[in-house]
């Protein structure tokens, strides 16, 4: 048989790496598509500025193209610029020196999002020998054209980016549906992983069950066959003890052989109550009236009450209840025997019968020792006992009693201000 602590531990264990080899790969997955996030960004962005650096050197030839001999015209310069406006995602062209503007273009001005570059370049203004134009003639020719800058210029494109945004909002979007999608994957992964790792448990746990149980029902039958067994010699033991203690004997022999005898009733006291715990019975339910129960159980212990000098009050009100008589019975007993123990001279012992919202009720109540707190989770453990001379089963088997019958077993004390012991939830009738 596998230690539960052993099997615990390796369940664990493997229960994490598991989580652990999940987790990584989700982590692997998003990071993937992160990744592919951002180079499809910076594709875009690329191809935006590839295209904005192009106008540029469109631009760039145009100015240069459009020179006469050293001098423009802005008014001949601008159409060109306007129809290199005209281009896709070209929103403006410039071109300007200082601060002041030689030529500028625009198309459908609106409140799209651009992205402006620049370049300061310097055009050569005198035409190569062969390849120039030459400036129109007469004043009527030269009038609007004017020397062009030796020194560098400043060429400058507007682009729309627009589609640029879109195409990032798309990707992100993308990339968040991607994300979700990994991670519902993965979630209902986890789930079934972790619902077969629990099943795995559960049927791991029960076959330790089952084994625990085995094992405690063959050591119940192993002690039950021993009590038994153990029953018959201390018989002949007491007999014997008994034959002495009655013959013409010394009275030292026959004060020894009394001392056999309660030592044997002790031990056979505490085998019958190992037998009561051990035996496995199923409750066999009947109408049963507390208030023949209360005068039943009354006529045994009221004389042994009386002798202790404690008061015992026996109310039924009437109530009845559906329960095993023989269980029912020997529960009791064990109650207020446990309260007279716990009772001085003068004490008082009231045992009650009641309707509750959750069924009957049946509370012993003594105004004894009391429980020290520390015990009382105790109390029901089977051997644990603070009376002298106590088996410690008296309680134990009052509790699988009250579980044979699915009620309650409620247990208040403080101590030196007594104890009450209540068995909760019976089926009234």
């Amino acid at each position: 048989m596998i230690p539960r602590s052993v099997t615990k531990e390796r369940r664990t264990g493997r229960a994490w790496v598991t989580r652990a080899l999940l987790a990584l790969l989700f982590l692997t997955v998003a990071a993937a598509f992160t990744g592919y996030y951002f180079r499809q960004v910076r594709w875009f962005a690329r191809a935006l500025e590839e295209r904005a650096h192009v106008m540029l050197d469109v631009l760039e030839a145009a100015v240069a193209a459009h020179l006469r001999n050293g001098k423009y015209n802005s008014a001949q310069l601008e159409p060109i610029l306007g129809r290199l406006a005209e281009a896709p995602l070209v929103v403006e062209l410039s071109v300007t020196i200082d601060g002041r503007t030689l030529a500028q273009a625009e198309s459908n001005p609106t409140d799209r999002p651009v992205s402006t570059y620049h370049r300061a370049t310097r055009i050569d203004a005198e035409a190569p020998p062969g390849h120039g134009r030459s400036a129109p003639r007469g004043p009527s020719a030269l009038a609007g054209w004017f020397p062009f800058p030796t020194e560098p210029v400043t060429l400058t494109v507007s682009m729309d980016e627009s589609r640029f945004r879109a195409n990032r909002a798309g990707a992100g979007l993308q990339l968040g549906l991607s994300l979700l999608g990994t991670g519902i994957a993965f979630g209902l992964a986890f789930l079934v992983t972790e619902s077969r790792r629990r099943q795995r448990n559960l049927e791991l746990d029960l076959l330790l069950a089952r084994e625990r149980v085995a094992h405690h029902q063959q050591l119940a039958q192993l002690g039950a066959g021993l009590a038994h067994e153990t029953k018959n010699p201390l018989g002949l033991v007491r007999g014997m003890a008994q034959s002495i203690s009655e013959d013409d004997v010394p009275a030292s022999v026959r004060e020894r052989a009394t001392l056999i005898i309660d030592e044997v009733d002790r031990t056979v006291r505490h085998v019958n109550g190992f037998l009561d715990l051990a035996r496995d019975k199923e409750p066999v339910l009947t109408d049963v009236s507390t208030e023949g129960l209360f005068d039943g159980l009354g006529a045994l212990v009221n004389q042994e009450a009386h002798q202790q000098g404690i008061d015992v009050s026996w109310r039924s009100n009437g109530v009845g209840v559906r329960a095993d008589e023989a269980l029912l019975r020997r529960a009791l007993l064990n109650l207020v025997l446990n309260a007279l123990k716990a009772s001085e001279d003068g004490g008082q012992v009231t045992v009650t019968a009641e309707l509750d919202r959750d069924g009957a009720r049946i509370a012993v109540e003594d105004n004894g020792k009391g429980i020290a707190p520390e015990d009382l989770p105790n109390v029901r453990s089977p051997y644990f006992s603070r009376f002298d001379g106590g088996t410690g089963l008296g309680l134990a088997i009052v509790d699988r009693i009250a579980h044979a019958h699915g009620w309650r077993l409620d247990i208040a004390s403080q101590p030196d201000r007594g104890t009450r012991v209540s068995l909760e939830g019976i089926h009234p009738v």
